[in-house]
């Protein structure tokens, strides 16, 4: 028996939530998701949650008869403050995929959704119910012949950001891709919400889809949205392989760490038409970078930068400000960094923040013990933890990189107390 799917992005459809429940008043089933896939492992604790949290309550209100399905990074890390906050049937922890997949194929029998793990079930008459418990099947295998359902999605209307001398600009027929989930690495801030084993999909599948972006979506560049692009090699050169004999011509952007990189790894992605390479720098300070658990230098980050650009490609930094030994001179390092390398960053300058589920989190509540029960309590903290920033100061810091042509001025600036 099918079903009939509709996707729903109000992002790109600059939906207010009285329009967006207008549109999916005639669906049974609505599954929201509190976290886009780019921001799983940083996932928000701001406004935006609580944009999240009010547009979900709103459809429970204006739609008391459908079944409301939540998951992401939020329900996964704290379920216990999400159902205080949210009110739908389900709640699903981990990766939301193939539960909801086994949710709709048993939607008309619900008492079989108590097989189904990871699960908690909002009851009105018996209250919450949680099913067993199956930490592995937080991150299932996606079968390697399934490929995403471009047909559902308008993909004209998607665009994605380049950066030309520091300045974000936005750009049609983009789209972004996944060649694999996971991370193996135990950096302190980071939410690992995909799990340190990594679950790639094969070369063949991902060159398969990325011609049919390009021929049948007129897709002209994409954003790999992999933490680590480059772990795996073999992986790598034989997804460069399998694009060739494809036909391939994309404009490509990939992230990675500045250790997983060397010249033959850089030709390689060069010659499948990699453009841009993110890396995660986060700090010039070699003390910062051990607390945060890294596993990187700023030597390994000099030389990194100047590897990428010796071939003809474009090196973009991640960094933020305010983590664990962070002071005035930590950043004045960063700065400088930033202005000799004249390295682009990204649009927004990210503060540490303290999430829940990583080992930054639990430095931060010995610091402030009243973080624990509330998202937004962590991002009253961010940037203060562990180190000897003030709120002026971030603030002071946040401007200065705000300032995005400064790379390009005679003279380097400093930030002063």
């Amino acid at each position: 028996m099918g079903h009939e799917i509709e996707l729903l992005d109000c992002r790109v459809h600059h939906l207010s939530i009285e329009h967006a429940v207008e549109r999916i008043k005639e669906s049974e089933l609505i599954v929201v998701t509190t976290t886009p896939i780019d921001q799983v492992q940083n996932y928000f604790t701001d406004y935006r949650y609580a944009y999240t949290i009010l547009t979900i309550n709103t459809i429970r209100e204006r739609l008391p008869g459908k079944i409301l399905v939540v998951y992401g990074a939020h329900v996964t890390v704290r379920p216990d403050l999400v159902v205080r906050e949210i009110n739908a049937d389900v709640y699903i922890k981990g990766e939301g995929w193939a539960p909801v997949q086994s949710i709709v194929e048993q939607f008309h029998r619900k008492d079989g959704w108590t097989e189904i793990p990871n699960l908690i079930i909002n009851d009105p008459a018996r209250g919450l119910s949680y099913t067993r418990e199956e930490p592995s099947l937080m991150h299932p295998v996606i079968p390697d012949d399934v490929l995403p359902a471009y047909d559902a999605v308008e993909m004209d209307m998607y665009f994605g950001a380049s950066y030309y001398e520091n300045t974000p600009v936005i750009r049609r027929r983009r789209c972004v891709a996944s060649g694999g989930r996971g991370c193996p690495f135990s950096c302190s801030f980071c939410h690992n919400y995909f799990g340190k084993t990594i679950h790639r999909r094969s070369p063949e599948t991902v060159a398969r889809e990325l011609s049919i972006m390009q021929n049948e979506y007129g897709i002209q560049e994409v954003f790999f949205l992999d933490e680590v692009f480059t772990l795996n090699q073999n992986w790598v050169y034989d997804l460069c392989d399998r694009m060739a004999e494809s036909g391939v011509h994309l404009d490509l952007t990939i992230q990675t760490r500045v250790d997983c990189l060397d010249g033959e790894m850089l030709l390689r992605l060069k010659k499948m038409g990699v453009q841009d390479i993110w890396l995660g720098v986060e700090s010039a300070d070699d003390a910062i970078l051990g607390l945060m658990k890294k596993g990187t230098n700023i030597d390994q980050v000099n030389r990194t930068i100047d590897l990428v650009k010796s071939v003809g490609l474009s090196p973009n930094a991640f960094f933020m400000i305010g983590g664990p030994g962070e002071s005035i001179s930590s950043i004045n390092k960063l700065i400088r960094e930033i202005y000799v390398h004249k390295v682009p960053y990204t649009r927004s300058i990210m503060v540490c923040t303290p999430r829940y589920g990583t080992e930054y989190y639990r430095m931060a509540q010995e610091q402030y013990p009243e973080i624990n029960d509330s998202w937004f309590n962590l991002n009253k903290v961010k940037g203060l933890v562990a180190n000897e920033m003030t709120p002026l100061l971030i603030k002071k810091a946040k401007q200065l990189f705000n300032s995005r042509d400064f790379i390009y001025e005679d003279v380097c600036p400093i930030l002063e107390a």
